[in-house]
């Protein structure tokens, strides 16, 4: 370990870090998706990052508005860190810690910079590239479910152009932001912004373009 503070031990650890695989398969029942595991990412860059003097420490806090978050830090033996928080969610034991796993993860994973191959970069390429296109048609505004039941029917294209034009027109385009937002707006974990139902999507437009 060098003599050397929190974000030049950061350019060490991104130069020497791998990309993580998938090897985990999730099945919601509607969706089927690969992730990388807290365990493997873990194994794959804290060797890493004690050899830098890189310490990842993470605890839940109640917020001033009486709901919790995961609050997470990484912290240099320089006694330098950088801090970041997601909301806690779930009403049972097993709900809330599944949250906190999800939330470990996704911390280390953005405090870190780790990277997990098989991302949806395509889906967030495709939506680039028609972002920079004139379109021709406007798509329909989607309006809001005419029954509270959410029937499970996957997200639609059109749905889901409208949902990534909302979010980028409300400067919301880091992934993990997203995520984190969708979260916050339907109250559960959103593992890819895939795994959402159309009335799933149809609610997070409008919820953020309320705000």
């Amino acid at each position: 370990m060098t003599d050397q503070g929190l974000y030049a031990a950061l350019v060490a650890v991104q130069s020497e870090m791998p990309i993580v695989h998938k090897g985990e398969t999730a099945d919601t029942g509607k969706f089927r998706y690969s992730y990388a595991d807290l365990a493997s990412i873990s194994a794959a860059i804290t060797p890493i990052l004690t050899k830098h003097g890189i310490a990842y420490v993470c605890h839940p806090a109640r917020c001033d508005d009486g709901s919790y978050e995961l609050q997470a830090s990484i912290i240099h033996t320089s006694g330098e860190r950088i801090v970041g928080a997601l909301p806690l969610f779930g009403r049972t034991p097993q709900e809330i810690g599944s949250s906190i796993t999800y939330g470990r993860r996704y911390l280390l994973g953005c405090l870190v910079g780790v990277i997990t191959d098989n991302d949806d970069a395509a889906t967030v390429g495709a939506y680039r590239a028609s972002a920079t296109r004139p379109p021709r048609m406007q798509p329909a505004e989607p309006q809001p479910p005419a029954q509270p039941a959410d029937d499970g029917t996957p997200m639609s294209d059109t749905t889901r152009a409208a949902l990534f034009a909302t979010l980028h027109e409300k400067g919301i385009d880091d992934e993990d932001e997203q995520r984190s937002r969708m979260s916050k707006f339907l109250g559960r974990p959103v593992e890819s912004r895939g795994d959402l139902t159309e009335d799933e999507a149809r609610r997070i437009i409008h919820a953020i373009k309320g705000r």
